[in-house]
């Protein structure tokens, strides 16, 4: 959640005057907040090199058979 405290202590929109825009509120310290993106971070590029890996090894494969279909269709035709 994004707010500010209030007076009084509740927590709400900023106020208009205010020059600290947006607080993110949480129930983490900011080390484990840093702990837990930098994680998530780790996590989301190894799947994006696992995933353009499968996409690299599918259209090496599909080059492939598109190949052998193509060389076997002028070979079909020149019979």
């Amino acid at each position: 959640m994004i707010g500010e405290v209030q007076p009084g202590g509740l927590i709400g929109k900023h106020a208009k005057d205010s020059k600290n825009r947006l607080f993110v509120i949480s129930h983490k310290s900011k080390d484990e907040r840093t702990t837990s993106l930098r994680s998530t971070a780790r996590w989301l590029l190894v799947i994006s090199l696992v995933l353009f890996a499968v996409a690299a090894a599918l259209l090496a494969w599909g080059a492939t058979k598109g190949a052998a279909k193509t060389a076997s269709a002028l070979i079909l035709r020149s019979a």
